[in-house]
């Protein structure tokens, strides 16, 4: 689900290149099914249960000791929130709560509106994406048809991502100028004009809660996996030489050793 909301996304992005008129009419059509009461139930759902299962899987994990290719993974992914909160307040919270029309024109001009936010909206691109393709290739690698598919997949993944940050650049560079002639995206655009201190400091406490809930969550899986290796039931490996592991019960033997 979050893999099909990312590649149309991403396809959306890429059609900047033509106009940002050509974007929105795009986003449209994949609003009406993302919006919808079941598209919202199916993408925010499966996001917030793919966030439950890596911390579940990383309080299950016996070591953090692992490969660097499922480190990265790892990384990445518990990268993606801090990054994507801000984007999901500034999009579909203002809509959903204060019922503005969040088009690609105020979309872009307010990641435009400053390098942090341009830089920012970049990294979550090509975190995301990356992060995707590791958690595709890594599941189906050890398939038989997916061998044959690869060169292209390969393919895809390298395209995709460039189209989408070559539309997000070409509509930053046309959609600017006019911004900048009347002083800015907060007196071109009307919604963000018309937004009281009140309905300001409203989204910025959505936006702080949801990221103060991410780092406090992680946090407790941390110190709940420290403390279930250090309270909780051990067992003793006893080796030749006559060196005794202490290990948790739940790690193997070879993962003690």
């Amino acid at each position: 689900v979050i893999a099909s909301f990312v590649v149309g996304h991403f396809f959306n992005h890429s059609l900047g290149v033509v106009s940002i008129e050509a974007m929105d009419r795009l986003r449209i059509v994949l609003a009406a099914w993302w919006r919808s009461p079941v598209g919202s139930l199916l993408l925010y759902g499966s996001l917030v249960t793919h966030f439950f299962l890596a911390l579940i899987s990383l309080y299950r994990r016996s070591t953090l000791r692992m490969p660097w290719w499922e480190g990265a993974q790892l990384a990445l992914g518990l990268a993606v929130p801090p990054l994507l909160i801000a984007h999901v307040a500034g999009t579909r919270l203002t809509w959903m709560l204060l019922g503005h029309n969040v088009d690609y024109e105020r979309v872009v001009g307010l990641l435009w509106s400053s390098e942090w936010s341009t830089a920012r909206q970049v990294l979550l691109l090509l975190v995301v994406w990356a992060h995707l393709c590791a958690g595709i290739h890594y599941w189906l690698r050890v398939r038989e048809w997916y061998r044959n598919l690869e060169p292209l997949a390969f393919a895809i993944a390298l395209l995709l991502p460039a189209l989408a940050l070559a539309g997000f650049a070409s509509a930053g560079f046309n959609l600017w100028p006019s911004i900048g002639a009347v002083g800015g995206m907060q007196k071109y655009n009307v919604g963000l004009a018309g937004m009281t201190d009140a309905d300001r400091m409203r989204m910025a406490a959505w936006r702080a809660g949801l990221e103060w809930a991410f780092w406090i969550l992680l946090a407790v899986t941390l110190l709940a996996r420290w403390l279930r290796t250090r309270i909780g039931a051990t067992y003793q490996v006893r080796l030749a030489t006559g060196r005794v592991i202490l290990a948790p019960v739940g790690r193997s033997v070879l993962e003690a050793i």
